[in-house]
């Protein structure tokens, strides 16, 4: 078995060829840089903020109860309740359709469907944050500005408190285009 005194040079030397490819490297990396037209300026580099072509999030609204129970009686809007089956069962927003948290692509399809001669779209769960992360990935994936897209404060919860239209069962308006089985 060769000493670590035999071995030491050859890595010192092995060490130094990789320092000089890799300089090398960039130094020929960033003179090709500097000679194409459109070449990156490393002085005033700035990273995206954003992927390009990544759809920008629409604003979502917060409302009240009583703001959104007011355009739960639009023909206009959609309310969407995306707590789990057994929660809509025991009772969701009068006129509600259930849309899973776990949604596949088929019930973001169904959703965009019912969604086609509506202006707006309530969607509430068991907290804002719950709401807010399916409003907002529907927002996206539905691709469609001029909806207007809210969230109830405070959830369910607050829906119920407020002594608001509700309704149990389950989903007699889906014709089963939003899946209900348990989450």
């Amino acid at each position: 078995m060769p000493s670590y005194a035999a071995i030491l040079p050859t890595l010192v030397a092995a060490g130094w060829r990789a320092a000089v490819i890799v300089v090398v490297g960039a130094s020929a990396g960033l003179s090709i840089n500097a000679l194409r037209p459109k070449g990156l300026s490393v002085a005033t580099y700035a990273p995206a903020a954003m992927c390009a072509g990544a759809a920008m999030p629409q604003e979502i609204r917060v409302l009240r109860p009583e703001q959104a129970a007011r355009l739960c009686g639009d023909a206009r809007t959609l309310v969407a309740d995306v707590r789990s089956a057994n929660a809509f069962t025991e009772g969701h927003v009068a006129g509600a359709v259930h849309i899973p948290c776990s949604g596949s692509r088929a019930d973001v399809e169904n959703v965009r469907r019912l969604l086609e001669r509506k202006e707006a779209l309530v969607v509430y769960g068991e907290s804002e944050e719950q709401a807010r992360q399916v409003a907002s990935d529907l927002a996206i994936r539905i691709s469609r500005p001029e909806l207007s897209v809210s969230i109830i404060a405070g959830g369910w919860r607050a829906w119920f408190d407020a002594g608001m239209a509700c309704a149990s069962g389950p989903c007699d308006d889906c014709e089963g285009l939003a899946s209900h089985a348990p989450i």
